[in-house]
């Protein structure tokens, strides 16, 4: 053996049995200024003497020391000088022993007495000074004891258990720091200093772990404390992700090493505590992409917990502006999509359709519309085959049929508009009535024909009328791609299929007519912003084969959708198109339009006749000769 080393042990041995039987408080004094040296004192030994102090025998002097405590045994130094020295060893020292003894002390302690509050004191002052902070970054180092993943465990169950303890010892002498309100949000903030050590150690080149801070993170949340821990760590991390991308990969790997079985608790707590869906994103990153754990949790578990029809268990409810975050999150802030799995578009989707108000939100409705919406835009083919699937589907109720059509126009008119899914997700859809479209101009029965419609018909037939009058007619210019180009078709062709097969419990030919109302309306809608598409002549088609169905129905709502996409099949399919591909479905529609403007007992028909018939005479000329012989 090394005879330094022995030569420590030996010193530590002598020290021991001074401290255990001395009263000569010179000579006490003395012999813990000789140990004190080993935690770098002014006299330094050297480094492997040093380590087997710390690593061997401090545990055995702290005991030691309690051992000690009493009232007679401080006053041998009158001037606190013992006192003060005695603290020292706890508060200098390696944080993870000196931690572990104090706690061991405080348990074992029989009844209230001096030793309990006197531990009890030095534990708040070990919290106040940042040695929770320093014994986490300790253990964020490469570790090679071979006893580290037991010491780990006892530490991850005293330090996240400290207000159970305490509380449970010193009842009602308990301290105020030891309060779970007041102790969680100082473990919060301490986490966040050995996050900091975590990132400087990554600058300076060196390794480091930020398991031991994940499970600390994990153990917290299940125990129902993530509202305190988080509200201190969030905010925090807000700020320092915003401009180091180090910072971001730590939060990602302080989330990915949270155990399997915390990991709901750890991303509620996030949900609720960002700030905005962008924060959410820059914290977990493409983790639902990469981690099969958080892709579960995230976008299955917190969102199956409301879906189910019985009551979900404490503590994992989320509001709707939580899963409207989810959404945002899963598919990337501010425009910017992370490629996800179909399943978990689809799977969102399903949940979302069949959400129900249990937390009596005031804006849930047009918060989940807004999730749907933006699970659609951002999987356009996918989700909306599914969709367009369970339009016609069994078991549905027409308030949930109208829901599937609202939420394919608004994506449509976000695919149609470049970089709209920022928008959405900051200013929510255009209000029913509000919008350019022709579906929503007029969506509900009874409405007046909206403003903003006639606007827009007017805009696009001078538009129209530019073009016939160079003798040269060319596609509008967009401001930008439209998106919805690729996809239009699984948007619209679906929802013509079976709209003439009742169902058992759904008829769009019988009763069920305010549905079929909507459902023109949406045709047209999709029809109209399928403008300069590849797909809106075959679209056009389709549409007007459909209303010629259907264009002698009685409900005046279904007669203003049928008329609200023929305008649409005018204004979005390009003029030569419409001549080439289309003229006898116009010859009929013309004649159609004529005898509505003229008799149709409702006047926003006869108004929306009218209007069709104006864009119609853009091409009366060309028409007739094409009908003539």
């Amino acid at each position: 053996m090394d005879p330094a080393l022995s030569a420590v042990r030996f010193t530590v041995q002598e020290a021991i049995h001074t401290l255990s039987s001395s009263e000569d408080v010179g000579h006490i004094l003395s012999t813990l200024g000789t140990l004190k040296r080993y935690l770098g004192g002014t006299e330094d030994p050297a480094f492997p003497e040093k380590e087997e102090f710390t690593t061997i025998h401090f545990s055995a002097v702290l005991r030691c020391l309690v051992s000690k405590l009493s009232p007679g045994w401080l006053e041998l130094s009158p001037d606190g000088q013992l006192e003060r020295l005695w603290e020292s060893f706890f508060l200098d020292g390696p944080p993870d022993q000196a931690f572990l003894v104090l706690m061991e002390a405080i348990e074992s302690t029989a009844g209230p007495s001096f030793r309990l509050m006197k531990m009890a004191r030095l534990l708040e002052m070990f919290l106040s000074k940042g040695r929770l902070a320093a014994l986490m970054e300790e253990q964020c180092r490469p570790q090679t004891k071979p006893s580290f993943f037991l010491v780990q465990e006892t530490l991850l169950s005293k330090v996240v258990g400290l207000p159970d303890h305490l509380g449970n010892r010193l009842q009602q002498d308990n301290l105020t720091p030891f309060f779970p309100q007041n102790y969680f949000p100082l473990l919060g903030q301490e986490v966040l200093q050995a996050l900091k050590a975590v990132v400087s150690f990554l600058q300076g080149g060196l390794d480091c772990s930020v398991s031991f801070v994940s499970r600390v993170l994990g153990k917290a949340c299940i125990q129902g404390r993530k509202k305190e821990i988080l509200g201190i760590l969030v905010p925090q991390l807000t700020m320092l992700t915003q401009e180091s991308c180090l910072w971001q990969r730590v939060c990602w790997r302080l989330v990915e090493q949270v155990p399997d079985r915390a990991v709901e608790a750890v991303l509620t707590g996030l949900v609720e505590a960002a700030p905005r869906p962008e924060v959410l994103s820059r914290l977990l990153g493409s983790l639902v992409v990469k981690n099969k754990k958080v892709q579960f949790v995230m976008t299955r578990k917190l969102l199956f917990l409301q879906y189910q029809h019985s009551p979900p268990p404490p503590g994992c409810i989320l509001d709707l502006r939580g899963w409207h975050w989810i959404v945002n999150w899963a598919y990337g802030a501010e425009g910017i999509l992370i490629p996800g799995p179909v399943q978990v578009s689809v799977e969102l989707a399903k949940v979302l359709l069949h959400l129900e108000e249990k937390t009596c939100l005031a804006d849930f409705e047009q918060l989940r519309q807004r999730a749907l919406v933006a699970v659609t835009v951002t999987d356009p083919e996918q989700v909306a085959k599914y969709l367009t699937s369970q339009f016609y589907g069994l078991n549905y109720s027409l308030r949930q049929r109208m829901d599937i059509l609202d939420v394919l126009v608004l994506a449509a008119q976000a695919l149609s508009r470049p970089r709209s899914l920022q928008r959405l997700s900051q200013h929510g859809p255009p209000a029913s009535g509000t919008s350019c479209s022709p579906v929503l101009a007029v969506s509900q029965p009874g409405n007046a024909v909206a403003p903003n419609w006639q606007l827009i018909v007017e805009e696009r037939i001078k538009s129209k009328t530019r073009r016939f009058s160079k003798g040269c007619p060319r596609r509008e210019l967009s401001g930008g791609p439209n998106e919805f180009n690729s996809v239009a078709g699984y948007f619209f062709f679906p929802l013509l299929q079976h709209f003439d097969r009742p169902l058992v419990t759904f008829d769009l030919l019988g009763d069920d007519q305010l549905v079929l109302g909507r459902l023109a309306h949406t045709l047209a809608s999709l029809m109209y912003l399928a403008v300069n598409t590849t797909v809106a002549v075959p679209m056009g088609k389709a549409l007007l084969e459909f209303v010629w169905a259907l264009r002698f129905h009685v409900d005046t709502y279904v007669r203003r959708g049928l008329l609200s996409a023929v305008s649409s099949v005018l204004l979005s399919v390009p003029t030569e198109r419409l001549l080439g591909d289309l003229p006898d479905e116009l010859l009929e529609a013309r004649s159609w339009l004529a005898d509505v403007a003229e008799k149709d007992v409702d006047e926003d028909c006869r108004e929306l006749a009218v209007r069709a018939l104006l864009l119609l005479e853009r091409l009366r000329d060309k028409l007739l000769s094409i009908s003539s012989p």
